[in-house]
């Protein structure tokens, strides 16, 4: 039987990768999602209603394999009842997915929620008896201002950055490498957007807004680079690529990029003219951002 516990399963990666999950259990898997909450009964109702979302098709079996833990990244402890703590040493795996994602957040609240929180889960793997898998979800941006091909290696904390989301995320990355002694996994996606097929999503972050104002003839330039590229991945892509991973592959320290790679990653000028012809609108200059 496996025993799996999952962080940030509310966010909009973490809710596809737990309905991956639990569609590929086997009877008798369980599954823990840590939930912030201000109380067991608020835990279990956000649970709800992320089980009860129609993307996930799960049955009722499937979704009756799962329990909230009501906790917090940023409390010792993981902010778990002492109850919940005895579940711990039954783990098998670990899928830590929950991170502050603001870009515009502070250094020292993005590294409490990043790094001191991803110390934490790692604590809490630590005490799990026959842990098979530990996988972090990072980010392709812990390449930060680094320029040219960025491989599959570990990342440097100390490097340049372009806000404390990127820095931060390349600490807990580091902390998580320096487990030698987990069995850890880790998977840097870039940019997530909607379905592949069907264009759903559940987070309209990122690209959406500017494609929102763009579509309501709102944008008079563009301040950007026509030939900058713009690494975008679905979250079909993303799902299936480290569920398969995670069920197929050995967690041996290995970093895995779930991007589009250079030789299919896109344009911003291709971005910006499949959105006019999509919403019929006129495409603006492009003003170079170095001129503003």
């Amino acid at each position: 039987m496996a025993l799996t516990l999952i962080t940030g399963a509310t966010g909009f990666v973490g809710r596809h990768l737990l309905w991956d999950i639990l569609r590929h259990a086997a009877p008798d898997d369980r599954v823990l999602v840590l939930i912030r909450a201000e109380s067991q009964a608020g835990a279990n109702a956000r649970l709800a209603g992320i089980l009860s979302d129609p993307t996930g098709n799960l049955t009722s079996a499937q979704a009756a394999r799962v329990r909230a833990l009501r906790g917090d990244l940023t409390a010792a402890h993981l902010g778990l009842s002492p109850q919940d703590q005895a579940l711990l040493p039954g783990l098998t795996h670990v899928l830590h997915c929950a991170a502050s994602v603001s870009f515009t957040e502070s250094l020292a609240r993005s590294r409490a929620i990043n790094v001191e929180g991803t110390a934490r889960v790692l604590e809490a793997a630590r005490r799990a008896k026959s842990l098979e898998r530990f996988d972090f979800i990072g980010t392709a941006y812990v390449a930060g201002r680094r320029r040219g091909l960025v491989a599959e290696t570990s990342a440097d904390p100390s490097g340049a950055f372009n806000n404390a989301y990127e820095k931060s995320k390349a600490e807990a990355e580091a902390l998580v490498q320096r487990a030698t002694e987990l069995p850890v996994s880790i998977f840097r996606p870039s940019i997530v957007v909607g379905d592949s097929q069907s264009g759903m999503t559940q987070s309209f972050k990122v690209l959406y807004w500017p494609l929102k104002v763009f579509s309501r003839r709102l944008v008079l330039c563009i301040p950007a680079e026509p030939d900058a590229l713009v690494d975008i991945v679905p979250i079909d892509f993303v799902r299936d690529a480290i569920g398969h991973i995670r069920r197929t592959g050995r967690p041996d320290h290995r970093i895995f990029h779930i991007t589009c790679g250079p030789q299919n990653v896109p344009r911003f000028d291709e971005l910006t003219r499949i959105a006019a012809r999509a919403f019929g609108v006129w495409r603006p200059p492009y003003v170079s951002p170095r001129s503003l």
